[in-house]
């Protein structure tokens, strides 16, 4: 009998895949290793809570909770009084991840997970994932730093090389994720019982390259294959290790994915609409907002109500909350560029969210129609723009292939995948 400390479980990430592009090449033959495995266990899309963006994804994911219970609700917040930017970061998180939740000796090696940065120490092995700036605070324990070093180890892409060197990129992506699945391989050796590896750099060939995977004449549609194709055998090659030691395992991703058409600034509207008024011809940041404001917006797709009381200079009383709320939902509803309505839904933060941190949570969220990707834009000159991003996220085409037998249905939330692991070690 399989006793606490010897159950395995291993969670491998593709950040940023959608259903659609999976299936896809589960059945042309790009992928053949994620089509046999789709074929025997099956596919089922998930829904990413909103905002649709990894740090919030992945932690929703990595706790088995809500961003209501998390926490987390973009890659930055503000400060209340200076109105500078906060970036919320791995050791603020208030609350357990699912291997700090392990019992008995249990050791886990989580491997390029997004929003673990700066690594907190763990009965295990953490390199964190998207955002790591300092090689020293990224891992943990120190012995993994040389090792890291020796492999000229990087956390990222070099994004110098776009928009005008694409070819170069590619070339340097894939460096870095051969280098990241060499370290793997050596690390993943050690003991473990949780084990969590995340490629991200599908979330980034997809940000720059989507439009090249429905375009055959682009000089990157066969990149872009290759690509993937690379991912299918380096998933292929874990899976097939996983498989002849029976340990079970889940293939998920964070968000889904669609193709681009245009970036809308969200600040612009509410400048236009006469809620958001900035000092100075050019703002920097919402240090230059005034105490006249009555609304302003952070990444990607936060509006947020400048109460009095809550921001040093706010000005919205407490009586006159929902009706601004309200009159900003209606004047979002209604938005449309070129006779296409631009959102989906606008919800207020209490019909999506709940738990501890509903207070902190954004008082509107918007969720676009495919295509239209929702910015602050804070410093844009336009409402609309068009930049060298071609691929958007997706609330609504993440995806779930499961080994471990959870039996979650289509349409399930991504905590729920947290849920379940939990339960796994803990039953």
């Amino acid at each position: 009998m399989v006793t606490m400390n010897q159950k395995k479980l291993a969670l491998i990430g593709l950040d940023g895949v959608s259903y659609e592009l999976l299936n896809e090449f589960a059945h042309n033959g790009v992928m053949p290793n994620i089509g046999k495995l789709i074929k025997n266990k099956g596919m089922v899309r998930t829904i990413a809570p909103l905002p649709e963006i990894s740090p919030v994804s992945w932690t929703s994911l990595m706790t088995g909770m809500t961003p209501g219970e998390h926490g987390v609700f973009g890659y930055t917040e503000i400060n209340p009084v200076d109105y500078s930017y906060i970036f919320p970061h791995f050791p603020s998180l208030p609350v357990k991840t699912l291997w700090e939740e392990l019992k008995n000796d249990n050791q886990s090696i989580i491997i390029n997970l997004p929003h673990t940065y700066p690594a907190r120490p763990l009965k295990g092995i953490l390199v964190s994932g998207f955002v790591a700036v300092d090689a020293k605070k990224a891992v943990y324990p120190g012995r993994i730093l040389p090792i890291l070093k020796k492999m000229n180890y990087r956390f990222d892409p070099d994004f110098s090389f776009i928009p005008d060197k694409k070819k170069e990129f590619l070339a340097d992506l894939n460096q870095v994720l051969e280098t990241r699945c060499r370290f793997f391989q050596r690390i993943s050796k050690e003991d473990w019982n949780l084990l969590v590896f995340v490629i991200t750099e599908t979330d980034r060939i997809n940000h720059f390259f989507y439009h090249s995977l429905a375009n055959k004449d682009s000089p990157y549609h066969k990149d872009f294959l290759l690509f993937y194709k690379k991912v299918d055998d380096i998933v292929g090659e874990i899976i097939s290790r996983l498989d002849g030691k029976g340990i079970p395992f889940v293939v998920v991703s964070d968000h889904g994915f669609v193709p681009l058409k245009e970036e809308v600034y969200l600040s612009q509207y509410l400048k236009e609409w006469g809620y958001l008024h900035l000092k100075g011809e050019n703002p920097e940041d919402l240090g230059a907002m005034d105490a006249g404001s009555t609304a302003f917006s952070l990444d990607p797709s936060r509006v947020y109500i400048h109460l009095k009381g809550k921001y040093k200079r706010g000005c919205v009383a407490k009586k006159d909350y929902n009706k601004f709320r309200k009159e900003i939902r209606k004047r979002f509803l209604g938005l449309e560029i070129d006779n296409n309505r631009v959102l989906s839904a606008v919800f207020f933060k209490e019909e999506i969210y709940a738990g501890k941190y509903l207070e902190k949570a954004p008082d509107i969220v918007l969720l676009a129609n495919d295509g239209f990707d929702l910015k602050s834009g804070l410093l844009k000159k336009s409402k609309t723009g068009v930049t060298v991003f071609e691929g958007m996220h997706s609330r609504h085409n993440a995806v779930l292939i499961d080994a471990c037998g959870f039996s979650l249905k289509d349409g399930t939330t991504i905590y729920k995948i947290g849920e379940q692991i939990k339960r796994f070690f803990n039953p």
